[in-house]
């Protein structure tokens, strides 16, 4: 049905025509269109002959609550004298939506009443609108963060940032939010935090102490404090090939990245991805995100710094504990054989007493002063491992000759237990122009052998040696007590003994443990322990070679 049928007709469509918003005629019973103008089509891409005879439903966002008897409202309320100016959101052909900014105005024209609607596209006034909005929105998210964060406790940390994480992957209608953290030279880095949208993979346990250069592209930018912004990841150049690769594996459609830093130097980076869709960043999404990121990292530096605290403050609190108990063990220990010293000592003052008693009497103060000699040469040793005041002095020795001599010492000490002391070697290498120090892996020997005589009962104790091309790995095995799971780190520590029957009836200053490892640590190398109560102990140790 077309609006006009007179004769003027031509020209009230010239006119129409030249309006430059798109417009609607209405028959004001039905709300049917009757008739648009150019404009209108261009507008929303039909042909002519596809709206007339339709209402405003037809090309309206229906599913979004935008329906013709909403429409149909309003041309009723036009006909009660009202005046209607109202938003709308409109459908194209294509089924694309866009705002629209609509006005109704009641009009005669041969008898009948025709409803004029003029409609004016404000898709862009409504993005900014949308803009402003959402940057507000977010203004007030930053400052309530960074309000919690400031006087949030340490305990409550985690918990606030994951809520953080997910209030900004909803605000930006992504589908993921992360943080990374560095380690202290930036060589790894890990994911402490992420939010994932519903249905999305999380990759935050599969991202711990990722090798920085993995991912070179994004590390160099990164470092440099630059903001990493990919709108269409399938775009990314050959020199970002790792990243783009990685990206798709994941579903990563579009991301961005921004770095955070303290003191200008960076902590860490947050990102934002998005899987389901594409998503064009503007540049306030840039500053926004930094702003949260610097809020974030802030807030990291200072849960780092206070836990850094804590554990210094334990670890003082520890070492006070140490060295009391150290404090007295040693007056203990010492005391021992002074009293042997002394007392036997007073003893020999005696002109009358027996020859067979003045010679075992000798021998006890013999044995007591080699005891406190040794306490005292412990106490020295590990006061210049803690000064970091150890000298290496490297020599050339038969070093399977002087581990035999050290096993030949123990044997009988060993017999007298019944166990069985063995030594066996595997030479994948020749030692011939190796450089040790003898001295200090005598004394590594000695403590590891002992030990392993002190607590072994029955059964055997077994040395093994292996010399490769780049190391030499020494393993002491025994079928003794054993050493509890929770105490196996803590044995290497200074002061530090496994506390049970045994250990008390045995004695000893917790000295031998912390000085073998300070002085295998100086050499380059590495010791550990693997044990199983009431099974066995096997010490390992390893030391890199040095051939001259």
């Amino acid at each position: 049905m077309v609006a006009f049928k007179d004769n003027s007709s031509n020209i009230h469509k010239s006119i129409l025509n030249s309006i430059g918003e798109a417009v609607f005629i209405h028959n004001a019973k039905t709300g049917i269109i009757e008739d648009v103008n150019e404009a209108m089509l261009n507008m929303y891409g039909f042909e002519k002959n596809e709206v007339v005879g339709n209402n405003v439903g037809y090309i309206s966002a229906e599913d979004e609550g935008y329906t013709g008897e909403k429409a149909f409202d309003k041309i009723q309320s036009v006909l009660k004298g009202n005046i209607e100016l109202f938003e709308w959101k409109a459908r194209r052909k294509d089924k694309s939506t866009f705002w629209a900014e609509v006005s109704l105005k009641l009009t005669k024209y041969s008898g009948k009443e025709w409803i004029i609607a003029v409609v004016r596209d404000i898709s862009d006034k409504k993005e900014n609108e949308m803009r402003v909005l959402h940057f507000s929105k977010f203004q007030k998210i930053l400052a309530d963060l960074s309000t919690t964060f400031i006087s949030l406790p340490i305990e409550e940390f985690n918990t606030s940032i994951d809520n953080a994480l997910e209030l900004l992957g909803n605000n930006f209608l992504s589908d993921r939010a992360y943080i990374f953290i560095y380690n202290d030279d930036y060589s790894k880095m890990s994911n402490t935090h992420e939010w994932c949208n519903l249905n999305i993979t999380a990759f935050k346990n599969k991202l711990q102490n990722i090798p920085s250069n993995l991912f070179q592209w994004n590390h160099n930018q990164l470092i440099k404090g630059e903001i990493i912004c990919v709108p269409d990841v399938s775009q990314m150049g050959q020199d970002a090939k790792v990243e783009k690769e990685e990206f798709e594996k994941e579903g990563i459609q579009s991301l961005i990245i921004v770095p955070f830093l303290h003191n200008k130097q960076i902590v860490g980076f947050i990102g934002i991805d998005y899987v389901n869709r594409k998503n064009a960043f503007q540049e306030e999404d840039e500053y926004a995100l930094k702003a949260f990121g610097n809020i974030i990292g802030q807030a990291l530096v200072r849960k780092r710094n206070e836990e850094s605290i804590k554990r210094a403050k334990l670890k003082a609190e520890e070492s006070d504990k140490l060295k009391s108990a150290f404090l007295s063990n040693m007056s203990h220990e010492i005391r021992t054989p002074m009293n042997g010293i002394v007392g036997f000592a007073e003893l020999l003052t005696d002109t009358k007493l027996p020859e067979k008693e003045r010679l075992n009497y000798v021998k006890i103060i013999n044995e007591s002063s080699h005891q406190l000699l040794s306490i005292i040469n412990d106490i020295i040793d590990i006061s210049k491992i803690e000064a970091n005041l150890i000298t290496l002095n490297l020599e050339h020795f038969n070093l399977i000759q002087e581990i035999q001599n050290i096993i030949n010492f123990f044997t009988p000490i060993a017999q007298n237990k019944g166990l069985e002391l063995s030594f066996s070697h595997e030479m994948l290498k020749s030692t011939k122009g190796l450089l040790l120090d003898k001295s200090k892996l005598n004394q590594i020997f000695n403590n590891l052998i002992s030990n392993a005589i002190k607590y072994t009962e029955s059964g055997f104790i077994k040395v093994h040696l292996l010399v490769d091309r780049n190391s030499m790995v020494f393993k002491i095995k025994d079928s003794g007590i054993g050493i509890d799971k929770n105490n196996q780190e803590s044995i290497f520590k200074r002061f530090v003994r496994e506390d049970n029957e045994y250990t008390t009836k045995t004695g000893g200053n917790g000295l031998g443990l912390a000085i073998t490892k300070g002085y295998i640590d100086k050499m380059g190398g590495k010791i550990t322990v693997t044990s199983e109560k009431n099974v066995g102990s096997e010490f390992a140790f390893f030391i890199p070679t040095l051939f001259e």
